[in-house]
């Protein structure tokens, strides 16, 4: 099952920052109940009507105006990787491919929670961006995806805890180690904002992203 939610957001490709909105396209596989003791169902629950939702309403949002679209795996983590090549990876590569086939400039952003395991796999859906969470060094990860992509990530959300100077060292520092390998990169937390962050620190991360060019 998918569901979209267009959310403005402003990240950083060490330039000027960019305005871009982003719809947000989450797939949640069948329970890993259903898909080892009917792997047929479970198929037919990810492939058929709900994949095609989820690529329609990619496709109506980047007619009305989506800059981006991204994809959220929220449960791919959780397969083994061979579950991953039957139960996900293939219609993760549908969407795409579908998206691709009638707006060939849309850029597409691939996330998986916890995706250290999967990253290779990732890559070959073929997105334009890889997101990598915090579980990954960045560097690392580059090198595992290849230069091909462009790289989304990776700050520990919980650094957003520490003072505004630990912040700013952190965020400058994720983008040069990015931009050492020479892909394009969008400046982002490897996960969402943890509760009880403090507003401020969230702003001044933000300030410190949007900004990042001036200081490097």
């Amino acid at each position: 099952m998918r569901y979209c939610k267009l959310s403005g957001r402003t990240d950083v490709w060490h330039s000027p920052p960019v305005a871009h909105y982003v719809v947000r396209c989450v797939l949640v596989p069948p329970t890993q109940t259903v898909q080892a003791s009917n792997p047929y169902t479970a198929e037919q629950l990810t492939d058929g009507p709900p994949c095609a939702a989820g690529c329609l309403l990619d496709l109506l949002q980047a007619d009305a105006g989506a800059q981006v679209v991204q994809i959220f795996d929220s449960w791919a983590s959780h397969l083994s990787p061979q579950d991953f090549d039957v139960f996900s990876g293939p219609y993760i590569k549908k969407v795409i491919d579908s998206v691709k086939a009638s707006h060939p400039s849309l850029p597409i952003i691939l996330y998986i929670s916890g995706s250290g395991g999967l990253l290779e796999r990732m890559a070959a859906a073929n997105p334009d961006i890889i997101s990598i969470d915090q579980s990954v060094d960045i560097v690392d990860g580059i090198k595992r995806v290849g230069s091909g992509f462009a790289i989304q990530g990776n700050m520990d959300p919980g650094v957003l805890f520490g003072s505004k100077d630990v912040i700013e060292a952190r965020v400058l520092d994720t983008i040069r180690r990015a931009k050492s390998q020479g892909v394009r990169h969008i400046m982002n937390l490897g996960h969402g904002v943890l509760p009880g962050t403090p507003e401020e620190n969230v702003a001044h991360y933000f300030e410190v992203a949007r900004t990042a060019h001036e200081r490097l």
